[in-house]
């Protein structure tokens, strides 16, 4: 599904299976806007082979904390679930922050949820369903006059924010014919 073009910075990856870099352009393929090319950024589908999951932690300087769990349930032979979620959480890097302000500045709160779904009611046709919420409060980008000294202690005099929320959700039907060839539809909803 297509993504605005600042908000790839931003997005966390997590249960990633590929990534494809396409170069330019692409509009046949992926439409008008994909001038100097696109890339693919692909994540786990859900699976019925077996139950298995992972868990993946971290920690560092200033209070930083990282956290991803998935997921993947079978159930029965034609379904199966496939559930991921990614934190992280940081402190701020300067020394002093003062001044009338407002919120959390420089200090992360990330919150990623994503929901997959697998139907596969033959050996010709399959559906997966993918449902991805993202809560990204990166806390503010404090500001302070340009030179001043100490550089690490700021004086904060705005109200601010910096969060991007997020809903995505991707719906792929496939159908093979007895002859090799495949019917495919991809469709996409995005709201940020």
């Amino acid at each position: 599904t297509p993504t605005l073009a600042g908000y790839f910075q931003n997005e966390p990856y997590f249960d990633m299976e590929s990534v494809e870099v396409y170069r330019g352009p692409q509009g046949t393929f992926v439409g008008k806007n994909a001038a100097g090319g696109a890339v693919f950024i692909n994540t786990n589908d859900p699976h019925l082979d077996e139950l298995d999951g992972s868990v993946e932690l971290g920690g560092g300087d200033y209070g930083s904390l990282e956290a991803t769990g998935i997921v993947n349930i079978p159930m029965g032979e034609t379904a199966a679930l496939r559930l991921g979620y990614r934190h992280a959480e940081r402190d701020h890097f300067y020394d002093a922050i003062t001044g009338v302000y407002t919120g959390h500045p420089g200090e992360v709160d990330n919150n990623s949820y994503r929901l997959g779904l697998l139907w596969q009611p033959s050996d010709n046709f399959s559906t997966t369903l993918k449902v991805d919420y993202h809560d990204l409060d990166f806390g503010g980008n404090p500001t302070t006059v340009f030179g001043q000294e100490p550089l690490g202690v700021v004086e904060q005099y705005a109200n601010f924010a910096y969060t991007d929320e997020s809903t995505r959700a991707v719906l792929d039907l496939q159908y093979k014919f007895a002859n090799g060839i495949t019917l495919s539809s991809l469709t996409g909803y995005q709201d940020i």
